[in-house]
């Protein structure tokens, strides 16, 4: 991974509907998790309005990309000579490269610009699984890990902020799974995968690895894999084959010495003394250290607004100031 080059972009449209038009085109060349050189940044004059709702989101409107707006085609023959063919990465590639830029190239009659990478966003949603932050969003992973603000919703910003997220939170996470790679991240990001909490049904919001010891659950399962519906199917079949391999690694922890398993203990307390360690417990107990450390610098924001609020109020009383109401 150290030694690959690719382009990490980001894409400001008119809107979500087809014909998706960009207004802003970033982009930053990377060596591994670092970047090289100068960005990529230009804002491109479509000659298309611009729905109100999308300039709310990111700031331009037509008069402001008429008036500083670059034409679309000289726009994309610079990033085409600032990628080359190295492979696009984005947060979100489905939207960017499959439903922006893929047919924004059809529309203006050119070639297809890189090739394809990984989406930063699948590899966010699996390394972080289950998300502390509630959900992957962008600008609530920035807010939750404490990341510089970048300039939300912008596209250099976006992609300034995945930079930041690689480099603090991603990045250790994916040495941890052994991705030392630029290939092995795009296998692991293009794989089958779902949450560990089941996003649907009767047992929403449970840990699948409670199947391990629950029958019943592991036979809502069974029923899913059955189901005539093939996403539905997919996604039981998928959870079977997880707790098929998280039994397997169970069995061979029991048939193994202690010493083989370092993720799972902790020794050197004295002789004949094993701790075991229960990562979901220590999971847990990380997320409710966080939340108490983000608990207080809520209250100590709290305390301070209220004090100035107070302060306020006090110079609007009768009186203020030493004067006689007399």
């Amino acid at each position: 991974m150290n030694d690959t080059p690719w382009i990490l972009l980001d894409t400001e449209t008119n809107g979500l509907r087809a014909p998706i038009y960009v207004v802003e085109l970033a982009a930053q060349r990377m060596i591994g998790w670092e970047p090289e050189g100068e960005p990529f940044r230009h804002l491109l004059n479509q000659n298309v309005n611009i729905p109100p709702e999308a300039s709310r989101v990111n700031g331009y409107t037509r008069e402001i990309l008429e008036r500083d707006g670059d034409p679309p085609l000289d726009v994309y023959a610079d990033f085409r000579r600032y990628a080359g063919t190295l492979p696009l990465v984005s947060y979100n590639l489905a939207y960017d490269l499959d439903q922006v830029l893929i047919p924004e190239c059809e529309r203006l009659g050119i070639a297809p610009i890189g090739e394809r990478g990984f989406c930063a966003l699948e590899l966010a949603r699996r390394l972080l699984d289950p998300v502390p932050a509630g959900n992957c969003k962008l600008q609530t992973l920035r807010q939750f890990y404490h990341l510089p603000e970048r300039g939300a919703h912008t596209g250099l910003g976006d992609v300034q902020t995945v930079i930041d997220l690689f480099g603090v939170v991603l990045q250790p996470l994916a040495k941890k799974r052994n991705l030392d790679s630029f290939r092995s991240i795009c296998r692991f990001t293009e794989s089958p995968w779902y949450p560990r909490r089941i996003p649907f049904g009767k047992h929403k919001g449970r840990d699948f690895h409670e199947a391990l010891k629950d029958h019943g659950l592991r036979e809502w399962f069974s029923w899913l894999a059955s189901s005539t519906n093939p996403r539905s199917a997919a996604m039981g079949q998928w959870y079977l084959d997880e707790l098929q391999h998280l039994q397997g690694e169970s069995n061979s922890f029991h048939g193994a010495s202690l010493e083989s398993e370092p993720d799972l203990l902790v020794t050197g307390l004295g002789p004949g003394i094993v701790i075991y360690r229960n990562l979901d417990l220590e999971q847990m107990r990380q997320l409710i250290s966080e939340a108490r450390r983000r608990l207080a610098e809520v209250q100590t924001e709290y305390t301070r607004e209220r004090m100035a609020t107070d302060a306020v109020q006090g110079m609007n009383r009768p009186g203020f100031g030493g004067g006689s109401n007399l």
